[in-house]
């Protein structure tokens, strides 16, 4: 019985509590939040949080985009059109950049996921600038409002504020009252944590009312009736809104180039630059429809797997796919992705390499063909009043919001086996980052899809007699294995057995 009292107790507190706000506050939605965080758990997750500098340091210290600019002013390249030969105007190609920021810590453990999310981010913003290139829908705004009030408006103004603020004043004084009852309570019962939830819950409170009363134009810390509003005898005020919009299908867009810079104590960023091309289309098409007909043939080079780095630290700062001519004379598409093991067991290094592979597949999906969805709108507002006294206030307000999406359609392709793995400790934040290199070729696409199309056809079922199975003199598959040391102790070495040459 004192459990279901105590139950209904609080259940009693709780709806007094809610229907106490909504009566005070006007029954507005929006403030409703402030019941839902005091009667309700909040569920938590961990996040990495740290103090972002006051003063310049992080806008003048050097980020991705100089170096772009550098590497760009180097090419006597630009952002746009250009040509390979720009005299002969010849070899177009269009170039866009991004950069974006690596969000986390230096020494957090999901630095290097953040690197990759960086990466992704700044080839989105590069995306951005094409699709706008291609064709962009924009619509604008302006306004401009100069009032100079009556004084019987100004009157009625004064008297609704201050009936609002008397009201607020009020609420203000009974949601302490309650949140103090509900201390009192969690007192009675010994729960810290409900004395906490009506700590944090008067907080709130006050923060939202005390706002609401500087909106009015009162000071919080002072009673609302000691304090006179001025009458207003001009306002100004000028708005303006500009929004874009662009939506386009882009296949073919390889990463060229790509920077990481980690200025002293920020958390650095990542740049882009990409390039799209006719000939970068075509492969792009080509791998969409599995149709390589079209494709032009150049002269053979070296084997793809000679012609990608294999420095590590080169390739820790190598994200994106891009487009090479493999020993046949056929475009070729080579893909970087790397990730950051979980834990240090090996189980967690092979998951890492897993998820590189899988990194590097999806870039080959996007350069096939992606569509690309931007949108941007920009609010800035100014205002100014001039009061009885012969003061002004001015009031400024801007906002920006920005809105990127990629998204691509089922696809089959033939993924290669990796060229090339690689681990390697970042040479800062000391995080080991394992690598792959991937491609995808013609011959490796037509020759995936012909041993699919044998596999596909089953041979009749044998009916007969089970053969033996044939072991080396030792009972076991032929093969090599050195261990030194004790049981879990030591190193060890193996050669997996070889197999025969009949193929």
């Amino acid at each position: 019985m004192t459990y279901i009292l105590t139950i209904m107790h609080v259940k009693a507190r709780q709806i007094l509590f809610r229907e106490t706000l909504m009566a005070l506050f006007f029954k507005s939605p929006s403030r409703l939040l402030l019941i839902l965080l005091f009667v309700s758990p909040l569920n938590s997750y961990a996040t990495t949080e740290y103090d972002i500098p006051t003063d310049n340091s992080v806008l003048m210290a050097p980020n991705a985009m100089d170096s772009i600019y550098d590497f760009l002013g180097s090419k006597n390249w630009s952002e746009g059109q250009n040509f390979k030969n720009r005299d002969a105007k010849t070899g177009q190609f269009f170039l866009a950049v991004g950069s974006a920021s690596i969000l986390e810590r230096r020494d957090s453990k999901n630095y290097i996921g953040s690197r990759n999310n960086a990466f992704d981010r700044a080839f989105l913003q590069a995306k951005k600038s094409m699709v706008e290139f291609l064709e962009a829908e924009i619509k604008t705004s302006m306004k401009s409002h100069y009032a100079e009030p009556s004084d019987s408006r100004e009157e009625a103004r004064i008297q609704r504020l201050v009936a609002e603020g008397l009201a607020l004043e009020s609420a203000r004084a009974q949601g302490s009252a309650i949140a103090s009852d509900v201390r009192s309570y969690g007192s009675d019962v010994g729960s810290q944590s409900i004395i906490s939830a009506g700590t944090e819950a008067e907080r709130l409170l006050i923060a939202e009312i005390n706002n609401a009363l500087r909106e009015r134009g009162f000071d919080p810390n002072r009673p609302v009736n000691d304090q006179e509003l001025e009458k207003i005898l001009t306002e100004s005020s000028f708005q303006k809104s500009i929004e874009v919009v662009a939506n386009a299908r882009i296949a073919g867009a390889q990463v060229y180039k790509t920077f990481e810079v980690l200025p002293n104590g920020n958390q650095g960023d990542i740049g882009v630059v990409l390039i799209y091309s006719k000939k970068l289309h075509q492969l792009a098409n080509a791998i969409y429809s599995f149709n390589f007909a079209s494709l032009p043939q150049d002269a053979p080079r070296k084997r793809l797997k000679d012609q990608i780095p294999t420095d590590p630290a080169v390739l820790l700062g190598t994200f994106g796919v891009n487009m090479k001519i493999d020993s046949n004379g056929y475009p070729a598409l080579i893909a970087y992705g790397q990730a950051a093991p979980r834990t240090n067991s090996s189980n967690s290094l092979n998951a890492a390499y897993n998820k590189a592979i899988t990194n590097a597949q999806g870039l080959i999906r996007t350069f096939a063909g992606e569509i690309v969805e931007t949108g941007s709108k920009m609010d800035a507002s100014e205002s100014m009043k001039e009061l009885v006294s012969n003061k002004a206030l001015v009031n400024n307000d801007d906002s920006y919001e920005e809105s990127i999406s990629s998204v691509t359609d089922s696809l089959k392709i033939n993924f290669q086996p990796p060229l090339h793995r690689w681990r390697f400790q970042h040479p800062l934040t000391g995080h080991v980052v394992a690598g792959v290199v991937i491609s995808w070729t013609v011959s490796g696409a037509e020759w995936g899809r012909d041993i699919k199309e044998q596999a596909a056809i089953a041979p009749p079922k044998n009916t007969g007699a089970s053969t033996d199975t044939q072991t080396n003199d030792q009972g076991k598959e032929a093969g090599s294995g050195d261990v030194s040391g004790n049981a879990k102790e030591g190193t060890y070495s193996s050669e997996g057995a070889t197999a025969s040459d009949d193929f």
